[in-house]
C-alpha cells in the first residue's frame, strides 16, 4: 500500500512539474516567431512563410515570400529567433539591431559595396 501511495505522489508530482513547464514556454512563445538576420536586416516568418526588408527606394518595409536578389541568407546565415506580438516587428528594428547586431556601414545586402 505504501509503495502504491509513493508511486502516486510520485506520478502527481511530475504532472504538476511538467505543467509548471509548459506554462512557463508558453508564457515566453506568445506570438508570432521571427528569425531576424542581422547581416542583411531581414525578419522570417516562417509560419506565414513571408520575409521583411526595407526596401532602399521606397525606405519602406516590404513583406515578400522571396527576397530581392541583391540579399543572400541561407542555413548558414546567423539568425536569432524571438516571438513578436503585432504585424509590424520592424518597427522595433533600430531595437533589433542594437541587440542582435548588424554589419558594418557602407555595405549593401549580400555584401556588395
Amino acid at each position: 500500500m505504501k509503495k502504491i501511495i509513493a508511486a502516486l505522489s510520485f506520478v502527481m508530482a511530475v504532472s504538476f512539474a511538467q505543467a509548471q513547464t509548459d506554462s512557463s514556454t508558453s508564457a515566453n512563445s506568445s506570438g508570432t516567431k521571427y528569425d531576424y538576420y542581422p547581416d542583411a536586416n531581414v525578419y522570417y516568418n516562417s509560419a506565414a512563410r513571408t520575409y521583411w526588408y526595407l526596401d532602399s527606394t521606397t525606405n519602406q518595409w516590404q513583406s515578400v515570400s522571396q527576397l530581392p536578389s541583391g540579399y543572400s541568407i541561407d542555413q548558414n546565415t546567423k539568425k536569432n529567433s524571438f516571438y513578436y506580438n503585432g504585424n509590424d516587428v520592424w518597427s522595433k528594428n533600430a531595437d533589433h539591431m542594437k541587440m542582435y547586431g548588424k554589419k558594418g556601414k557602407g555595405k549593401k545586402p549580400g555584401g556588395e559595396k
